[in-house]
């Protein structure tokens, strides 16, 4: 099996080097890398150049000229490729480590016959510091995410493994210039291609790419806009939802302020729980907040034995996903730290006989404030 590696970028001096590395890096050898520069008038060009004169294997091939936009980048850096299946790892963004392609080519070769293969994500934040896990929805949740007219499917592009047959047939629609791939996924699934999920982080990318720009948030929620209409569906509840986020991102500003704060004081979280007798903990909520509690305790004395959430029912990367149903079977828990935060009130009331002390991230922090 052979796979295509794709690089787009555009004066990008300062990131191209670890998207190269990240690349060259892998374990396995049985592909080619592709390189797309946009005509860069930094020296991104002259660091791809040297990378492919510096590898002696020939893995490297750097093509350089104007186009009209990354998607215009990407559909012609496709024409370009043989492999089997496609991945693309664009400026800034790099493989979780050297063996992923090694794990990428061992699972496709036990789970032949996918279109697709996807897997789970890390974001960096700044120096690397602080990041969170990105957990892609398993298959049956990604068709339901179809079906129930989601607008964001939950997959991260740079985790796709896609096969060429797939790609001859659905290129992406270059009027977007943020949204294209949401399109692409929605016709990919209306084209009966099959997905499959690789239970393995795959990629690390960093916030402050295109689409982080606070400029871009109003051409992508009028793209999405678009992309829902013309896949046929309801954008009434899609600008609804948008409604709720903003009004959970204002709570999870608060939730990052306490905790930054804590942090800042020495405040150990796991610590706190722990000497409070919490010593096996659920957490409900598979969003941002949840993965950052999560990645907070695993290095802790407290045991986080799994997620609740109504949505991820399955197996996110190392940790199990119930449903809020079954969680009356579960009893060698001491405590439900609820990261949604909005839900609070509800999920408490939906839960009162369980038999299990809930409470929420936010007050929990605050809690541990009040003791300074």
């Amino acid at each position: 099996m052979k796979f295509s590696i794709i690089t787009v970028c555009k004066n990008d001096e300062s990131r191209i080097k670890k998207t190269i590395d990240s690349v060259i890096g892998q374990s396995f050898l049985e592909y080619e890398y592709l390189i797309k520069d946009g005509g860069s008038t930094d020296n991104t060009f002259d660091i791809c150049s040297k990378a492919a004169r510096n590898d002696t294997l020939n893995r490297i091939t750097v093509y350089s000229s104007m186009d009209n936009g990354i998607y215009y980048a990407m559909n012609e850096a496709l024409s370009y490729s043989s492999g089997d299946y496609i991945c693309f790892m664009n400026s800034g963004d790099r493989f979780h480590d050297s063996g992923v392609l090694a794990c990428v080519n061992n699972f496709i070769n036990d789970n032949p016959g996918y279109d697709i293969y996807y897997g789970d994500a890390k974001t960096v934040f700044g120096d690397g510091a602080l990041f969170r896990l990105i957990f892609a929805p398993n298959e049956k949740t990604l068709v339901e995410a179809n079906r129930l007219e989601c607008a964001n499917l939950g997959l991260i592009h740079q985790t796709l493994f896609v096969s060429n047959k797939c790609f001859s047939k659905c290129k992406f629609d270059t009027s977007y210039s943020l949204r294209s791939e949401l399109d692409w996924y929605y016709q990919c699934i209306k084209k009966g291609f099959r997905y499959k999920k690789i239970p393995q982080i795959i990629c690390e990318y960093e916030r402050g790419g295109l689409s982080d720009n606070p400029e871009s948030v109003k051409i992508n929620t009028l793209e999405t806009t678009q992309i829902l209409r013309k896949n046929g569906f309801n954008t009434d509840k899609y600008i609804e939802r948008l409604l709720k986020s903003r009004e959970r991102d204002v709570s999870i500003k608060f939730v990052y302020s306490m905790w930054i704060e804590l942090i800042h004081n020495g405040y150990d979280l796991g610590e706190y729980l722990y000497g409070a007798g919490f010593k096996r903990v659920a957490i409900y909520g598979c969003g941002e907040v949840g993965n950052l509690l999560y990645r907070e305790l695993i290095n802790s004395s407290v045991e986080v034995k799994f997620f609740i959430d109504r949505l991820r029912i399955g197996q996110i990367s190392e940790l199990k996903v119930i449903a809020p149903s079954e969680l009356y079977a579960y009893k060698n828990i001491d405590l439900v730290i609820v990261t949604a935060v909005n839900e609070y009130r509800n999920i408490m009331n939906e839960n009162k006989q369980v038999g299990i002390p809930f409470v929420s991230i936010f007050n929990l922090l605050n809690d541990l404030l009040k003791m300074k």
